[in-house]
């Protein structure tokens, strides 16, 4: 699927250069959690930017109309039909252009569902309350649950997601229409 025109962003073929530059830069919470969930004992942004860059999976470069990087983006398919999602950006870009992480994300997660998906998850930190307001109220997702001590350093990470069966629900009942209205 291609993006619907936008005036205020598009999605681009994210490169290792871009996202050593978006790693330099990431947001402190982010390195947080980076270390947290990998049990790093130091942030290396160069060696994080390379071993992500590697994982497998669909992968996006967000950028503003004048080409700056906002964010970078993906999914790992962790099984089939379900797949993992990750995203860094920066402060700026977050608080500039919110929105349009919002939706790029939400169309790239669109299509993985266009192509079959069943369900994406996200795994974060379960104190990172503002990722967690913007997963349930920008990406239409839901808290599955916490896990006790699943990161690295004993701190508890909760599970959202969206599935294809919330989705068919969604239409079924017209919210979708309504959120966009």
């Amino acid at each position: 699927m291609i993006p619907p025109p936008r005036k205020k962003w598009r999605l681009e073929t994210l490169t290792l250069r871009d996202l050593i530059v978006l790693f330099a830069q990431m947001r402190p919470d982010e390195v947080d959690q980076y270390m947290a969930m990998t049990g790093a004992t130091e942030f290396d942004f160069e060696r994080a930017a390379v071993g992500l860059y590697q994982t497998p999976g669909v992968r996006f470069l967000l950028v503003n109309a004048a080409g700056q990087l906002l964010a970078a983006g993906g999914f790992q398919e962790v099984r089939p039909k379900v797949w993992r999602s990750w995203l860094i950006g920066t402060d700026a870009a977050w608080t500039d252009h919110w929105r349009s992480i919002t939706e790029a994300s939400r169309f790239v997660a669109e299509c993985l569902f266009e192509d079959g998906a069943q369900r994406i998850e996200d795994y974060m930190l379960a104190d990172r309350t503002r990722s967690a307001k913007w997963c349930v109220d920008g990406l239409r997702m839901q808290l599955d649950g916490i896990l006790p001590n699943y990161a690295s350093d004993g701190r508890d990470v909760a599970v959202y997601s969206r599935t294809i069966k919330q989705i068919r629900e969604e239409a079924a009942h017209g919210h979708r229409q309504r959120r966009a209205a």
